[in-house]
């Protein structure tokens, strides 16, 4: 007798609803896709690896400074001035990374200098942030005169020379972080405004705006939850190189003398000590040099990185 395969039978209305259910239960949240497709990436991109591993160290060596550094960082000891990296002196003990001209460790200086990059970058970012989304989300969603008086107001900041505001700025308010981290917080929202603007002209014409508003949702609502999410993406990107481009200007005014003081470590202050003494101590000059790109290339990569994942448009 043949052996014949059994017809399928259709489901019931019960068992549709129930395999429906266990789907849902079962299928990924949106936190566990976007951590997937974070992931995908970051194995597709051996740059976003290094940058973010670059990232990872400086903050790490930032919060973590006063417990792995190995020497005090302002302690001098002319005995030991000028020390080559790898001098081993006999009361201090190592020197890894040498000594400057007054005795003190380099390897040290710099560990504590991360801390006011980071402070610096991440700080700055944040409130240049804030002012140029939120500039940028009124004059994009509302236009008209509210547009034109915020492209004015960007088209003369960037006419002010760079150097002379933040002279004038640091000459009223004094040297220091706190001056410096409202100084590059305060001249660097244009980029943001200017960005997010221009997202927001193309976005206030999208059918799910339209439709939020004949619903009845006041503009508040609709700049908070439909505009707003929808350039979160670009916002995020722009703030990554915004704090490498936050940590090069503080080493730049540092350098300088613009920025920082004495006796707060800087890594800007460290290149500036160093040029000095460039021909017979290149110590001095080189590994602050190598943190400060390092650290900015770390920011880029992982910057283009997050474009990467955030974008929808270069997704593969």
């Amino acid at each position: 007798m043949r052996n014949t395969v059994p017809e399928p039978r259709a489901l019931t209305a019960a068992e549709v609803v129930q395999r429906g259910g266990d789907a849902l239960r079962h299928a990924p949240t949106m936190r566990q896709v976007r951590w997937r497709r974070a992931t995908l990436y970051m194995r597709r991109s051996p740059v976003g690896i290094a940058g973010l591993i670059l990232v990872g160290i400086v903050v790490l060596t930032a919060l973590l400074g006063p417990a792995i550094t190995p020497h005090e960082a302002r302690k001098t000891n002319l005995l030991t001035r000028f020390a080559p990296p790898g001098t081993i002196d006999a009361n201090r003990g190592l020197h890894t990374l040498g000594t400057d001209q007054l005795g003190r460790d380099v390897l040290s200086r710099i560990i504590e200098g991360a801390r006011v990059s980071v402070v610096v970058g991440i700080l700055s970012s944040l409130i240049s942030g804030v002012l140029g989304v939120a500039m940028g989300l009124f004059a994009g969603f509302y236009g008209g005169w509210i547009d034109n008086a915020m492209m004015r107001l960007t088209d003369a900041f960037l006419a002010i020379p760079y150097l002379v505001l933040v002279v004038a700025v640091g000459g009223i308010l004094g040297p220091g972080v706190v001056t410096l981290i409202l100084i590059l917080g305060f001249t660097g929202w244009v980029s943001y405004c200017r960005v997010v603007r221009g997202e927001v002209l193309t976005m206030r014409q999208q059918e799910f705006v339209t439709a939020a508003r004949a619903l009845g949702q006041r503009d508040g609502v609709l700049l908070r939850r439909h505009v707003l999410p929808n350039v979160m993406a670009s916002i995020i990107v722009l703030m990554t190189l915004q704090v490498a481009t936050s940590i090069l200007s503080e080493s730049t005014l540092s350098f300088l003398g613009l920025g920082v003081q004495p006796p707060t470590v800087t890594w800007g202050g460290m290149l500036a000590d160093g040029r000095q003494h460039i021909g017979g101590a290149w110590w001095l000059a080189t590994f602050p040099g190598i943190a400060i790109t390092l650290t900015v290339l770390g920011t880029v990569f992982l910057g283009d990185w997050l474009r990467d994942v955030l974008d929808p448009k270069l997704r593969v």
